[in-house]
């Protein structure tokens, strides 16, 4: 279609942000070194539940929004967490 000059180059952007968000859902670091295949495949179906279970529940699409953010933060606040606590392998790891 792009030959024909009929493409859109701006079809499939909002799968780019899904895309990052479940692999590092899933544990993967985004600066590399780290993670698994395992862990990634988990955070696609986590990311495509949430996405599922507002449109069962006959939410709007705002919600979708609200829950993505929310995970996000609970994400960051365990991570935070695990990287703060001494004892932790994640601990050592970073230091």
């Amino acid at each position: 279609m792009a030959h024909i000059g009929v493409g859109d180059p701006t079809q499939g952007v909002n799968y780019t942000l899904a895309s990052v968000k479940a692999v590092v859902r899933g544990g993967t670091s985004i600066f590399g070194g780290r993670g698994s295949f395992i862990g990634v495949l988990f955070g696609a179906v986590l990311v495509e539940q949430l996405l599922n279970v507002t449109t069962f529940l006959q939410l709007s699409q705002a919600w979708q929004y609200w829950f993505e953010g929310g995970l996000v933060m609970v994400a960051v606040g365990i991570y935070t967490r695990a990287r703060g606590r001494p004892g932790t392998a994640l601990a050592q790891h970073t230091r």
